[in-house]
């Protein structure tokens, strides 16, 4: 049993908190970002042939009318947590690659021929090796941002709230801002101490990467950037 440190968004952090306890171990919720839907500027669903995602928060924020019109195209999705967002939504051609951006990028170079209008949809802040995997392919991107992320810090006391029965033994970090986050709360005086001695569980390479040189944490990496395979990593720690 492990006390894990959730730092994702809510109702992502209540529901990955329900998985730990189910697993045994004891979630401290104390999300670092918000995510909120923000107006998007779509084009005519004539006008595309098949749709893309990278997070499920694209499709929790975006426009249910909006979607409605693309239902029955093929919709491709980076990884398992964003397919089901995806069938939930109405979408039924559904395409799963493994996590990566740059992986689905390449299985849809590999379908379509160049001049396929893709919508692409999408947070306001993301990386571009997505996009840019589609263009090398000459498939036209359509970038829909529904939905951005923040990072309020949360003050002093409701760190300390949420460690008052003793300090994390791992906190779970999802993506590279939100090690960005965790590392600069680690840094302040009054915080500092109660997260000195755990462990980091990183869901990708990129996302390690950016705690590099921060900090003293011993750092572990899921084999797969799908949060299943992270918590099976957590649970097979001493």
């Amino acid at each position: 049993m492990a006390r894990v440190l959730v730092t994702r968004p809510e109702p992502d952090a209540s529901t990955t908190a329900a998985t730990l306890r189910r697993r045994g171990h004891v979630p401290l919720v104390l999300p670092l970002s918000a995510v909120g839907g923000i107006e998007a500027d779509w084009p005519q669903a004539d006008t595309v042939d098949v749709v893309a995602v990278t997070s499920a928060n694209a499709l929790r924020h975006a426009s249910p009318a909006r979607l409605e019109a693309l239902l029955d195209l093929p919709c491709h999705c980076v990884g398992e947590r964003t397919a089901a967002a995806a069938r939930r939504a109405g979408f039924s051609h559904v395409d799963t690659a493994n996590g990566y951006g740059q992986n689905m990028a390449r299985r849809m170079a590999a379908r379509y021929v160049s001049g396929t209008r893709v919508l692409y949809l999408c947070g306001r802040v993301r990386h571009g090796a997505f996009e840019q995997g589609l263009a090398a392919a000459g498939l036209e991107c359509t970038p829909v941002e529904t939905y951005e992320t923040v990072f309020p810090a949360p003050d002093t006391a409701a760190v300390q709230r949420v460690c008052a029965d003793g300090p994390p033994d791992v906190a779970l970090a999802y993506s590279a801002r939100g090690a960005d986050a965790l590392a600069a709360l680690a840094e302040r005086p009054g915080i500092a101490p109660l997260l000195s001695a755990m462990r980091v569980a990183c869901l990708s390479p990129a996302v390690a990467e950016r705690l590099a040189g921060k900090g003293a944490w011993p750092i572990l990496v899921s084999p797969t950037p799908e949060e299943a395979s992270l918590l099976d990593l957590l649970d097979s720690l001493p």
